[in-house]
């Protein structure tokens, strides 16, 4: 969890003047009250860090998590804080990416002398994948979804595969929200969500054309591509699936979250936010470029402009870098890490031809140390993405030394969820 800017100003305090953080902002001497804290949290995965309270932007009181994940229905936890009179905001903070506080937050609260108030913060948590990995495999049988926990290392691979789907369809392209609440995904061309239990199954598309679903715009609105319009073009709607609508037509072949970066280091770009960024194109004119969809398709603004393949974008943790596929002049087929800002090469991988196809969909550990992607071991001069030996690789940033999870299956398309 991130600390308050209020915590890190009073850590300041402390390195400038010796003295340590107030528990509350009463002067010595000065009229009391109390705030009587309750904090109810309601739902599975409720995490295991502790809530903060912040008073006045001032200062911070913890509360306490013990047996918090103990409990089978709610927790609850009272905190009581010694306030000067008058008038106070209380908000409570460091709440989970899968949890809501419901009603006001932050709370104004009056207290008087000597007097008791009450205040109540009720969070209600929703299931999440926390840290695991989803994927499609034909394990049992036909391809359908599975979770799975990533090993501690990458020689680990993957373990306790647990099935999301059963369906007489082929699933495909999963993509977990930032919240590990929600996966959308593909089935019979269409783009589906469920939670991340595998409950609430909802369609959302029904053209039997669309594929390769992103989250974007804080998990709002979903991004993919369709050929409904008999050429693949970007399509964007909300996250229930209403008001689709088209809004890139140069050949695209994949979108993810823009990350609503503002005037990236590039001489001539306009100040226009970039809800998306995405593969443009075709062979060696395929580009890396971002997206401004309420530009009517005009807002493209190439990362890359090269003559090689560059495709399949994903965002390391912290924003500051943009995994790649690429392709050489010889055809061979790497990944590449770039600075998301000025487009420079941070490093390549040396795989030999054929190790990873164009359609990795390689994407990040949640800690931005490692890389999760798929490759096609040799299987002689006619591999494609169906080869048997089709399976999921781990390794640290893109070097030769990989480590792979080897199983009598076949593995496809591998997503990695926030960790939290």
């Amino acid at each position: 969890m991130h600390r308050s800017l209020p915590f890190l100003t009073c850590i300041t305090l402390i390195i400038i003047l010796g003295t340590g953080c107030r528990d509350n902002p009463t002067r010595p001497g000065s009229d009391t009250g109390t705030a009587e804290v309750v904090v109810t949290t309601d739902g599975p995965d409720r995490g295991a860090d502790g809530y903060v309270l912040v008073i006045d932007e001032t200062s911070e009181e913890q509360v306490p998590t013990s047996g918090r994940e103990d409990v089978e229905e709610q927790w609850t936890e009272a905190t009581s804080l010694q306030l000067g009179a008058g008038s106070h905001d209380i908000q409570l903070t460091a709440v989970a990416r899968n949890c809501t506080v419901e009603g006001d937050n932050p709370v104004e609260v009056t207290i008087k002398s000597g007097e008791t108030a009450n205040i109540t913060f009720d969070i209600r948590c929703k299931a999440a994948l926390n840290n695991k990995i989803v994927l499609v495999s034909d394990r049992d049988g036909p391809f359908d979804l599975y979770v799975a926990e990533p090993g501690a290392r990458p020689g680990e691979g993957l373990s306790d595969y647990e099935r999301l789907t059963h369906d007489d369809y082929p699933e495909s392209h999963p993509a977990i929200s930032s919240d590990g609440t929600r996966i959308a995904y593909v089935s019979d061309g269409n783009i589906w969500v469920m939670n991340a239990d595998g409950t609430g199954v909802t369609q959302l598309t029904d053209s039997g054309t669309d594929t390769e679903p992103t989250w974007y715009s804080e998990n709002d609105r979903i991004a993919f591509t369709s050929r409904r319009d008999e050429i693949q073009q970007i399509y964007v709607m909300h996250a229930d699936g209403s008001d689709q609508k088209r809004i890139v037509t140069e050949n695209p072949l994949y979108a993810a979250d823009g990350k609503d970066r503002t005037n990236p280091l590039y001489e001539g770009t306009s100040g226009s936010d970039y809800d998306l960024v995405a593969t443009m194109g075709q062979g060696e004119d395929a580009e890396i470029v971002f997206i401004d969809e309420d530009s009517d398709g005009d807002g493209l603004m190439d990362m890359t402009n090269n003559d090689h393949f560059d495709g399949y974008p994903a965002w390391s943790p912290d924003g500051r870098e943009i995994l790649i596929v690429t392709e050489d002049a010889d055809g061979v087929k790497n990944l590449r890490i770039i600075d998301a800002e000025k487009g420079d090469t941070q490093s390549t991988s040396d795989f030999p031809r054929g190790f990873i196809d164009a359609q990795a969909y390689p994407v990040w550990s949640p800690d931005g140390t490692e890389i999760l992607f798929t490759s096609v071991a040799q299987a002689g001069a006619d591999m494609s993405v169906m080869a048997k030996d089709y399976n999921s690789s781990r390794s640290n940033k893109p070097s030769t030394e990989i480590d792979t999870d080897i199983r009598d299956f076949n593995v496809l398309h591998v997503v990695w969820s926030p960790a939290f």
